[in-house]
């Protein structure tokens, strides 16, 4: 963050930039995710399926501590491995003297960053049989069995599914069943080879940095009571209509996830805020926390998006168009969702109301109150969407200026001292890591999956068939909401994507377009049992030991359904999505 705002001030203010500074970002990330992996680890923050583990550990605990050690044990090897194979690429760097940056200018040695990321790693080396053999697609091994790439790779897409459920977390599946698979196809030494290239490449991409910096922006703004004053202002403008404060709780959600891009900090914040509020004026508590739930979905469609990012980097998109293709799904959503508040308190009154309605706030708030709340989060935005459409920043630029924003907001208002500025920089590195772990993973897998040549296969049988390419975007899409049910939004997408892209653009379909829609439907997981993830945080934000868990999942049942009429109307009218996009 500062080594970004300090090159935004220089080639403002002085006219010229700093040397190395987007070199220097994208060395940094796999720093970070070599150097706090073992502590994500240790705080169990990678990402995981526990329906079935949970389940075993409560019915036969001995059998879920052997799979658990059994998880263990495979993890420990695959970083050993990718230990093992960096070994080779650190000599190479260091006999070769690579350097990153510009000679006369400024240059960077680059073994340092590649021996840091040993640093966790050089307890587990292996012993990997080598071979000179790189044995083509289709060969046969020394035992006499044969089995042809497509097949692998099938078979190592459902080893990864059964992996998931079973709860190997996802990233360590996806680099198993990736590296077991290219070592099949064409041997192991080509496997170790790439998984070393992975683990030091794949990362190293200055846009990756936006990840953190909005991460960052957002616990900051958190912290900072950003969004309760959000909320205190559309609760004012909202007073007087019927249901006025779902509706007021829905658009604080939309303006609150136009800075800060995940629907977690959205349903941490607005169940703290909103739900108690709505409770006091005579909404139920599974109205009231249905619409938290719901709205939350917002944080991950309107810009700037989290997982809008994620699809960028998958389908080689700009985020920028990504980002602008967001904005006008969201206002449908948050429309849809006004609409159905609205309907549920004129038809189904006892859904949304214990009794009558007793107002929306004791108080009313002067026009000068109003503007003195509004003005951090109308500060924020215009720095973040102003300096990025407006053409000044570039995507990580405006990451880094969103979170020193949010840091002054934060230190002026005395929300941070040293030990919660600490607790939030760790918090940050966290869903970073488990982030980018990821994203590193999903890298293999979808080379895996192009060597085995699953994807065009499947665009062959699926796209020349009776289904057709809207077939195939049902029975995506129809997936997405399925897996949503077990698996958390960015997991389902690192997935799914490398399979599904290359049909996609076999089709014809607008990626933007696609990757829309991709976004929205993976939300309707964050909604729908068993999984719903939204609604676990509400639970656990609450602390409230009456509130059950299938409570909120009914109060988010009807902005499912409002969800699944924006995707068809998305479907069928594409220009919601893309118009902006094409300007």
């Amino acid at each position: 963050m500062v080594i970004i705002c300090a090159d935004i001030v220089a080639r403002n203010l002085l006219g010229a930039s700093l040397p190395l500074v987007s070199e220097l970002g994208a060395l940094l990330l796999v720093m970070i995710v070599s150097l706090q992996l073992a502590t994500t680890i240790r705080a169990e923050r990678l990402a995981r399926t526990d329906l079935f583990f949970v389940g075993l550990k409560a019915s036969r605990p001995r059998i879920a501590a052997l799979l658990s050690a059994f998880f263990n044990l495979v993890g420990a090897i695959i970083i050993g491995l990718i230990a093992y194979a960096s070994i080779r690429i650190l000599g190479k760097d260091w006999a070769s003297g690579d350097y990153i940056g510009i000679i006369g200018i400024a240059t960077l040695p680059t073994w340092p960053f590649r021996a840091l990321i040993l640093a966790r790693h050089d307890d587990c080396r292996p012993r990997i049989h080598r071979s000179d053999d790189l044995r083509p697609p289709n060969s046969r091994d020394t035992r006499g069995k044969v089995m042809s790439p497509i097949e692998i790779g099938a078979l190592a897409t459902l080893g990864l599914l059964v992996l998931i459920y079973l709860g190997m977390p996802i990233g360590i599946g996806m680099l198993t069943v990736s590296f077991l698979g290219v070592a099949a196809i064409r041997g192991d030494v080509v496997s170790l080879r790439m998984m070393g290239q992975v683990a030091n490449d794949s990362l190293r991409e200055y846009l990756f940095a936006v990840v953190p910096l909005f991460v960052l922006m957002g616990l900051l703004v958190t912290v900072s009571k950003v969004g309760k004053d959000t909320f205190d202002v559309f609760q004012q403008l909202l007073g007087r209509v019927t249901a006025g404060l779902g509706i007021a709780t829905v658009f604080a959600n939309a303006v609150f996830a136009a800075i800060t891009g995940i629907s977690i900090a959205s349903a941490t914040v607005f169940s703290r805020v909103a739900v108690p509020e709505m409770k006091r004026h005579g909404y139920t508590r599974k109205f009231a926390t249905g619409v938290v739930a719901g709205s939350s979905v917002l944080g991950m469609l309107i810009p700037p998006s989290l997982l809008m990012i994620v699809y960028a980097v998958l389908a080689e998109e700009s985020v920028g168009r990504m980002f602008l293709a967001g904005v006008g799904p969201g206002i449908l959503l948050a429309v849809a969702f006004s609409i159905t508040i609205v309907l549920l308190a004129r038809f189904r009154r006892d859904f949304v109301f214990t009794g009558a309605e007793t107002g929306s706030s004791d108080e009313v708030m002067s026009g000068l109150g109003i503007a003195r709340k509004s003005l951090p989060i109308l500060s924020l935005m215009l720095v973040v969407l102003g300096g990025l459409y407006g053409g000044f920043l570039n995507p990580t630029e405006a990451g880094a200026a969103g979170a020193l924003g949010a840091l002054v907001i934060a230190l002026m208002r005395r929300s941070l001292d040293p030990k919660s500025f600490w607790r939030l920089l760790l918090e940050a590195g966290q869903i970073t890591v488990s982030v980018l772990f990821l994203i590193m993973a999903a890298t293999f897998f979808s080379r895996m999956l192009a060597l085995s040549g699953v994807p065009n296969a499947l665009a062959e049988v699926l796209l020349e068939g009776s289904i057709g390419p809207y077939g195939f975007l049902l029975i995506y899409l129809l997936l997405i909401i399925a897996l949503g049910c077990l698996i958390d939004s960015i997991s389902i997408m690192l997935i799914l994507l490398p399979i599904a892209l290359p049909i996609a653009e076999a089709a014809g379909f607008d990626l933007v377009w696609f990757g829309v829609l991709t976004v929205v439907a993976v939300e309707v997981g964050l909604l729908t049992p068993p999984f719903g993830l939204s609604v676990y945080i509400i639970k656990s934000a609450m602390d409230d030991p009456d509130l059950k868990v299938g409570e909120i999942f009914r109060g988010t049942l009807p902005f499912v359904g409002a969800m699944l009429v924006s995707i068809a109307l998305i479907v069928v009218f594409p220009q919601i999505a893309t118009w902006l996009a094409r300007l």
